[in-house]
């Protein structure tokens, strides 16, 4: 056994063992899902990028099956996904404004650009929710995510305004609104769902 951790084996063995396994359509309308997606986002018809798209949705869809992601229902056990959807759109505006926010910094010469690394608190129960949260954080013009513990995220900001505005939580508190519920989350960790 390698030193520090288990074999990738003996963690499908337990997952099977606990009954979490996919069923012969799972993965497949995933993958669908998955590439419809792709293809509305994407617009492209040739080919090579078809093919290309294709192949990563699989791939995409059976590595995270593998890492016990997914319910037999082919959607992710620890999110909700109506509150994904609407986090989505609030996310979007927030991204809009951080946008015309280091734009003027940049373009206006009163604006101070003063770099700061915060430790942000991460409520999240799983790791999926701080990935998200951390992701949020990255995805946002003027921060970058550096690094993510079980209980904080540390963060770059461009200004201490935005440092500030990350330390208030709203970030957090949204992600955390969008995770499963502690008990679907533990069964779902357990296979029980």
């Amino acid at each position: 056994m390698p030193k520090g951790g288990r074999r990738w084996g003996a963690m499908a063995e337990d997952r099977e063992s606990r009954g979490n396994t996919f069923g012969v359509k799972t993965i497949p309308t995933a993958a669908v899902i998955l590439g419809g997606i792709w293809f509305l986002l994407s617009g492209h018809t040739s080919g090579l990028i078809l093919g290309l798209g294709v192949v990563s949705c699989v791939f995409t869809v059976w590595l995270v099956a593998r890492l016990g992601l997914l319910n037999e229902e082919g959607v992710l056990s620890n999110v909700r996904l109506v509150g994904l959807l609407s986090y989505a759109v609030w996310l979007f505006v927030e991204i809009v404004k951080a946008n015309l926010d280091v734009a003027k910094r940049i373009i206006a010469p009163g604006e101070s650009i003063d770099p700061v690394i915060v430790q942000v608190p991460a409520t999240q129960r799983t790791d999926v929710g701080r990935v998200i949260h951390a992701n949020s954080i990255t995805l946002t013009p003027g921060t970058l995510s550096i690094g993510v513990s079980s209980d904080e995220i540390e963060v770059h900001a461009l200004s201490s305004a935005a440092a500030e505005e990350l330390l208030q939580g709203e970030i957090g508190r949204r992600v955390t609104a969008i995770e499963a519920p502690a008990d679907l989350a533990d069964r779902a960790e357990t296979g029980d769902v």
